[in-house]
């Protein structure tokens, strides 16, 4: 009987990783270019490494071809330097002032353990002295358990949060996780903060939008007119405001035959033309808002952004840099956060690519692909996770459901829907997820008009009052407690993109409140009652 030998045990592994090191200089097949400064690294071994780069080689890892360029333009030489060191074992060295670009590079070039390692350092030098730094950092790379550690390290120093001088350094998306996180002792002391923190009437209503003015005591309000000026402190009434609060919202409205934009204002439901024209000369496209911008996806990886006029910008649409792959037709986005994931695709073709754009940053980002291949699906946030709802596979339509997990990069299977279906629209509402129309697994596919809604406690499915209009290729939105339904592309019972629907979420109601022969509602999106055109 043959008899098995030992494995390897760690100190041959590190023996081994360091002669590659020393041989890297010899043995390299690319050059990490950054500003006209190179990195000498062998491909099979950052591919191995990095599914960044796996992605990014021209040429299939092991093929026979002469030295490649790879140019990374957007990272720091630096801290691209200490990554490709730290693929091949090297010890890593960071100051203080490198930890942002280090996570920066590690992140982007999808290094996790590196990330992590990065994390730990910070996590255990956390201090009075780098609160804000590292609070930052732990937000914009999304590290988790940095986060909770900061959170926890200024609910302890309720006094240092306060400070005029450290409040001001702090950016908007960490003040709204603070905010959100209920470490902040009452919704009176957010407003104090938020006064603090605001430079700007605008920035002011921004940050008062995540507070409940219900909890306020009246002598508060009262002691702050210029704050509260539209809030009756007498008043018991839930719908009352704070100074250019959420009462009220909007729906954009892209309208294919004229090339122009419309505003559909809820609960008014009051339908307004503007004179501002659609950005995108291809069809097919999908929108998203973030934070007082608009963002138009193309199909053919255009992308555009349209800013709120109250933060200053002109009145006009402004092109960005183009996304790394096609999605396809109806681009499927989803905002979590202050990023912007793109994932799969909606049409034309079977796609698992998924990459996510910086609000803040401004830049775009390749992620490893998901396991999932999603055609015709629909995506949506709910809770700050991503949800997957029909779709197709193999041009079979399906009725499954699932739940991205963005730290794994895994999708996780829920209950199906009750239908096989493709092409829908979602939205999520009092702890539910509606799900609405869509082309059934019937001959060739037919348009339909039914409504689920998946209970987010139970994990059950239930079906409620179907639409007027059969519909697919649609959008649908939640004001809280109505569901409105936006354009449609019927199949022999109707037209394309000519009505809109409102459904009565405790009457189990649809009402047709818009509908016209003129227009053709390409895409819209949802935005709060404060943005301006």
């Amino acid at each position: 009987m043959a008899a098995k030998l030992p494995r390897n045990n760690a100190s041959y592994a590190c023996r081994f990783i360091q002669r590659l090191d020393a041989r890297r200089s010899v043995n390299y097949d690319c050059k990490i270019v950054i500003k006209n400064r190179e990195i000498e690294a062998e491909r099979n071994i950052l591919a191995c490494a990095s599914e960044y780069f796996d992605i990014r080689f021209s040429t299939p890892v092991g093929s026979k071809q002469s030295t490649e360029s790879l140019d990374i333009p957007d990272l720091d030489f630096e801290s691209v330097k200490a990554c490709v060191d730290f693929i091949y074992g090297r010890e890593v060295s960071v100051r203080y002032d490198q930890y942002y670009e280090l996570m920066n590079a590690a992140s982007m070039l999808l290094l996790g353990d590196l990330c992590y390692a990065v994390e730990e350092q910070m996590y255990n030098k956390l201090s009075s002295d780098n609160i804000y730094l590292f609070s930052c950092i732990a937000w914009r790379f999304e590290r988790l358990k940095l986060l909770e550690k900061c959170l926890n390290f200024i609910k302890e120093n309720p006094n240092a949060i306060k400070e005029k001088r450290i409040l001001e350094r702090i950016d908007k998306p960490l003040l709204e996780t603070f905010f959100k996180s209920s470490l902040v002792e009452s919704e009176s002391a957010k407003v104090e903060i938020a006064e603090i923190w605001a430079h700007s009437d605008a920035e002011l209503v921004e940050m008062m939008q995540h507070v409940n003015v219900e909890q306020i005591p009246n002598a508060f309000i009262q002691s702050k007119p210029h704050i509260f000026r539209d809030v009756n402190p007498s008043s018991d009434n839930h719908e009352r405001e704070t100074g250019g609060g959420i009462a009220s919202s909007k729906i954009i409205i892209f309208d294919q035959n004229k090339h122009n934009i419309f505003v559909l204002s809820c609960p008014e439901d009051e339908c307004v033309e503007l004179s501002i024209s659609t950005p995108v000369p291809v069809k097919h496209y999908s929108a998203v808002h973030v934070s007082g911008h608009i963002y138009v996806f193309g199909s053919d990886k255009s992308c555009f952004r349209y800013t709120d006029t109250k933060c200053g910008s002109p009145d006009s649409w402004h092109p960005l840099g183009d996304m790394n792959f096609a999605h396809g037709w109806r681009t499927p986005a989803v905002v979590v956060g202050q990023f912007i994931y793109v994932i799969g695709s909606y049409d034309q073709g079977f796609s698992n690519a998924v990459e996510r754009y910086d609000h803040e940053g401004d830049r775009w980002r390749v992620l490893p692909k998901v396991q999932q291949t999603l055609k015709c699906a629909e995506v949506l946030e709910c809770g700050g996770s991503v949800y997957s709802f029909g779709g197709k596979t193999n041009d079979e339509h399906v009725n499954s459901v699932s739940k991205l997990d963005l730290e794994l990069e895994a999708w996780q299977p829920l209950e199906p829907m009750l239908e096989k279906k493709s092409y829908v629209a979602a939205a999520a509402s009092l702890g539910a997820i509606f799900v609405a129309g869509g082309l059934l697994n019937r001959g060739h596919g037919r348009v339909n008009a039914t409504l689920e809604r998946y209970c987010l406690k139970t994990g059950s499915w239930s079906r409620l009052a179907s639409m007027n209009s059969p519909r697919s290729w649609f959008r649908l939105f939640s004001t809280g407690s109505c569901l409105y339904a936006v354009g449609r592309m019927g199949g022999e019972e109707g037209g394309k993109g000519d009505n809109i629907e409102k459904y009565d979420i405790d009457n189990n109601a649809w009402t047709e409140i818009f509908s016209t022969e003129n227009m053709c509602i390409e895409e819209s999106v949802f935005v709060n009652s404060n943005f301006t055109f």
